[in-house]
């Protein structure tokens, strides 16, 4: 795999990752620790540094409450944000 696809695989997770962490209103040390991560690993995914392995992925998604599926789908990532939100009011 292309090393630029590679990084810009990472950057978007860790940003749909920060993105769902935000709306929840948990801090990044919440989730580390419910994952079992330290606040520094935790922190190089959400900035997209790392490569994260599947199960972590899952830890994640558990911790966050939401479809590992938001995470590399658009339309599922924009259909659970346009829920989350409606449910929000």
């Amino acid at each position: 795999m292309d090393i630029e696809l590679r990084n810009d695989i990472q950057k978007v997770l860790g940003e749909r990752i920060k993105k769902f962490r935000l709306l929840k209103g948990l801090r990044q040390t919440e989730i580390a620790k419910s994952c079992g991560f330290y606040k520094s690993g935790y922190n190089s995914i959400e900035l997209g540094l790392r490569n994260v392995s599947l199960i972590n992925i899952y830890k994640i998604a558990f911790a966050l409450d939401v479809p590992v599926s938001c995470f590399f789908n658009d339309d599922e990532f924009y259909k659970f944000l346009e829920l989350y939100n409606e449910n929000q009011k």
